[in-house]
């Protein structure tokens, strides 16, 4: 019987594969293909935008997994039925109980491939990733600029640059801050400009310039000119090291490491816990799904049901019982409830995989039924 279990689990992790493959491809593109399509002016823009793209690659491995795991269970065990090859072990006198063993044997493996992906790859390349899209968004001299066009980079002011040198120099800067509703207004010309970095903050540099300030209180124009200006636009372009990250940035053992700090108040922790758990949760989900599936095609067949009716069923109950976790995990972190709450929808498609197999529990019902 190993080797049946052998042949159904290598089965199973080729479709899960193959629609795997699927499923992170559309996500992937869909993901990264949002909001930069505007930061393809120069190669550095591209090798950001690639790395970006390769951070989202776990995420989508997260929106996919469960379910292709559940579809290659229910696609294998819907073929191992139709083809006769279930009916011929029961014959033999396999039990459905030891049937849905190589099931279980997936199940367990996707749990590990789940707990693997949420409790450390995930929360890394999500922190890799918003590092990079914050840069993206934050550069201005290397991304958000377009030759020729006024910008808009925060409320109150407006920029125009006419090129951009190949040394990534913005040539002819103009800059405008003050709105109709403020009274001083402030314009400042220069021939070039430049994003650095000093000490950690984000400076925006223009040299030979001349600086306007319309004056209200004596109605007059006063005109500055200088050699070299620099603005500190840190509060604009903060560094991703600067802001907290969110939980979901944190890997399980940092959080673990955070719930350890006895400053941290009681809503904190209750959060953190939340975050933990929720990982769990989908972990047991990624375990509970497959079995779900092929447990219902078992007690379909059992029972002389047609197939795509346990298929239609299994389907909404592990899309219901998603949805289900996603509102206990939102409802316990914001009212501070049990964190028990949270296994509700575990323990649900727990009870349903368990009644499935005992439902399948009647090989001499199917027996007389095939003869």
């Amino acid at each position: 019987m190993g080797r049946f279990d052998f042949y159904i689990i290598e089965r199973q992790l080729k479709i899960f594969a193959l629609l795997i493959g699927t499923l992170v491809t559309v996500f992937w593109i869909n993901l990264s293909a949002r909001g930069f399509a505007e930061f393809f002016s120069d190669s550095q823009a591209i090798k950001l935008f690639l790395l970006y793209v390769f951070y989202e690659l776990p995420t989508s491995l997260f929106q996919s997994l469960t379910l292709a795991a559940y579809a290659a269970a229910t696609y294998v065990s819907y073929r191992l039925y139709s083809d006769q090859e279930l009916w011929a072990m029961q014959s033999a006198g396999a039990s459905p109980v030891r049937l849905m063993r190589p099931f279980m044997g997936f199940g367990a493996m996707m749990a590990v491939l789940a707990a693997i992906l949420v409790h450390e790859i995930l929360p890394d390349s999500r922190s890799q990733g918003a590092g990079i899209r914050i840069r993206m968004q934050s550069d201005i001299s290397q991304f958000r600029i377009q030759p020729g066009q006024f910008l808009f980079p925060t409320d109150g002011v407006a920029m125009f640059v006419r090129d951009v040198s190949d040394e990534m120099e913005l040539l002819d800067v103009f800059i405008h801050s003050g709105g109709s509703h403020q009274k001083n207004r402030i314009s400042h010309f220069a021939k070039t400009g430049r994003m650095t970095q000093f000490d950690g903050d984000t400076l925006f540099e223009m040299k030979d310039g001349m600086t306007q300030l319309w004056d209200p209180k004596v109605s007059t124009i006063r005109l500055i000119e200088f050699d070299t200006m620099r603005f500190n636009l840190s509060e604009l372009a903060q560094e991703f090291s600067d802001t907290p990250r969110p939980k979901r940035h944190i890997t399980s053992l940092e959080l673990l490491r955070q719930l350890q700090n006895e400053q941290s108040e009681d809503t904190v922790k209750h959060r953190l816990w939340v975050e933990i758990h929720r990982r769990i949760a989908y972990s047991l989900a990624a375990f509970l799904f497959p079995i779900i599936g092929a447990a219902a095609l078992a007690a379909a067949e059992t029972y002389r049901i047609r197939l795509v009716l346990p298929i239609v069923g299994s389907l909404t109950a592990t899309v219901g019982l998603f949805l289900l976790g996603e509102f206990f995990r939102d409802w316990v972190r914001e009212s501070g409830t049990s964190i028990a709450q949270m296994y509700l929808p575990t323990l649900l498609g727990a009870v349903l995989a368990l009644g499935l197999i005992v439902a399948s529990l009647r090989p001499m019902r199917l027996m007389v039924a095939k003869q």
